[in-house]
């Protein structure tokens, strides 16, 4: 039954137990009082039922208030009213980079094997989210910086990584950065409470890993030092990696109790693969670029994570990020101090990390 049908049925009961006196014209002065008697409880239900029915529309009106204040948050939030939101976010993250290279004749066909295990990194950035008449479009920038991790690299004489005859560690430092452009269309499910947005774009992702404070702990070549002198002195070597890739995927966004949002997104990158280093020990090599590495690749993305809205307008999140990049058999083209340059092929070269970020969001 509607609001109206409610005052209309009140105001009915009312007029009805009004008239009750009419309706018997017939009765005598003895029966009057039980007819008087019947009509005053007439009235009185009367009353109480426009007092409930009074009750339930405010109910209703609060009720409708409420699912209103609700969406009305809920739109400015992703896009529909106030269009534009922007967080800032900074977190932990752990890496691991690794690549490998065959002889230029392909015997071994595993020659040199550089590892870069557990990256620590702190990072920090910022993402924009914009909506326009459900044109949808995001931008992302992030700094981190590497605080330690350790460094491996291994040579081989035979084939599979066996002979083993150099292999040396070291400690790791540096930076990485990540950017990215996106535009899409917005679809809107179940009243706004579920957001999908499918997008394409444009990335670039940068590692660059610095090797310090190395120790041989292999040595079965003349050329190397000897046990007695572990330490590397001097070592101060750079590889620097670079993806710049085309990319499709979609957001989610599903409002799973109210001002609390689950946040999700998936990314498929398609990479152009290349990859500076400087061997600073290596007279031999050139500088500041001893070799350069070049592939295509591939990359994928994954965040999921939890929003909560506060204050109307601004909201905090947690948000866990995987990353996973690998590249095809490429080029690896090494420079020599003395002019000319020797091609070989780089195996593959992959990059993953995990990371874990907090972040603080304004709804514009």
């Amino acid at each position: 039954m509607g609001k109206q049908e409610l005052f209309l049925f009140s105001h009915a009961t009312l007029l009805i137990s009004d008239l009750a006196g009419n309706i018997f014209p017939g009765i005598t002065s003895g029966d009057l009082c039980i007819v008087k008697q019947k009509i005053a409880m007439k009235k009185t239900a009367s009353v109480i039922l426009q007092w409930v029915t009074f009750f339930w529309m405010v109910a209703l009106f609060q009720i409708d208030l409420q699912t209103a204040r609700a969406a009305d948050i809920y739109e400015d939030s992703f896009g529909y009213s106030k269009n534009i939101r922007l967080d800032t976010r900074s977190g932990y993250r752990k890496g691991n980079l690794n690549w490998n290279i065959a002889a230029p004749d392909y015997s071994p066909n595993i020659l040199s094997e550089l590892q870069y295990d557990n990256l620590t990194i702190y990072e920090a950035g910022f993402d924009v989210k914009a909506v326009v008449n459900k044109l949808y479009s995001k931008a992302s920038i992030s700094f981190g910086k590497i605080a330690e991790g350790t460094g491996t690299d291994s040579d081989y004489q035979e084939n599979d990584r066996n002979s083993i005859y150099s292999q040396s560690e070291s400690s790791l430092s540096d930076e990485i950065q990540d950017l990215s452009i996106g535009f899409g269309y917005q679809v809107d499910f179940l009243k706004n409470r579920l957001l999908v947005a499918p997008h394409v774009g444009l990335s670039y992702h940068t590692q660059k890993i610095r090797q310090t404070d190395g120790i041989q702990t292999i040595t079965l070549s003349d050329d190397l030092p000897p046990p007695s002198s572990r330490e590397i002195s001097g070592l101060n070597s750079t590889y620097e990696s670079n993806w710049r890739t085309v990319f499709a995927g979609f957001d989610l966004d599903c409002e799973i109790i109210y001002q609390i949002h689950m946040i999700a997104s998936i990314e498929y990158h398609t990479a152009s693969f290349k990859a500076y280093a400087d061997w600073n020990l290596r007279d031999d090599f050139a500088h500041p670029v001893s070799f350069m590495h070049e592939a295509d690749g591939q990359g994928r993305i994954m965040n999921v994570g939890i929003n909560r809205l506060f204050a109307e307008r601004w909201l905090i999140g947690l948000t866990y990020g995987w990353q996973v990049w690998d590249t095809d058999p490429g080029t690896d083209t090494l420079y020599w101090s003395g002019g000319g340059a020797t091609r070989s092929t780089l195996n593959e070269v992959n990059w993953e990390s995990r990371s874990v970020n907090l972040s603080i969001g304004y709804n514009f």
